[in-house]
């Protein structure tokens, strides 16, 4: 739907890792794939690893692990924005679904929040998902996470299973 910032929740073992890779599976070709596995990531890191998984740059050609500077990051950033809008001609899609997404440190969570502003007056060029504990909506409620709670168009929170989907599940997993 291209909705611009989607939350998904749920505690341990309700199946997100198993949505996410749903999820993943579905995508059409025309989109455009960034799995953040990594929480621990700093915002230059974040750049570098959605500019390399979007193939806008290859591995070997980032810049070593580190701080980069201001006009480098301004530099990615343009670079991103760029083939975002050169997605919009070819009905291409671009996401970034990050996982454990309720240990992201301040620094990068303000950075999703720019990226989300990547928007046509269509469509938002960029659908980020971020996927985690019932932790992160405590994270997103926090008074300087605001503007970034404000631009959640999407929450999912994923219940466990009941008695009798439990054994559905065994018996499909069995069969």
């Amino acid at each position: 739907r291209r909705e611009g910032l989607v939350v998904v929740t749920g505690a341990i073992g309700t199946g997100k890792t198993m949505l996410c890779r749903s999820m993943l599976e579905s995508f059409e070709s025309r989109t455009f794939l960034s799995v953040i596995l990594d929480p621990g990531l700093e915002v230059e890191d974040l750049l570098r690893q959605v500019l390399t998984d979007f193939g806008i740059m290859s591995g070997i050609d980032a810049p070593a692990a580190g701080p980069i500077s201001e006009v480098t990051r301004h530099q990615f950033v343009s670079t991103l924005q760029q083939f975002l809008a050169s997605l919009i001609p070819l009905q291409a899609h671009a996401v970034i679904m990050i996982d454990e997404a309720q240990r992201l440190n301040p620094r990068v969570l303000e950075e999703i929040r720019l990226l989300s502003n990547f928007e046509t007056d269509e469509a938002k060029l960029l659908q980020i998902v971020l996927v985690g504990q019932p932790d992160l909506d405590a994270v997103l409620r926090r008074p300087e996470m605001k503007q970034l709670n404000q631009r959640v168009a999407r929450r999912c929170e994923l219940q466990p299973l009941s008695e009798t989907e439990v054994g559905d599940y065994i018996e499909r997993r069995l069969t």
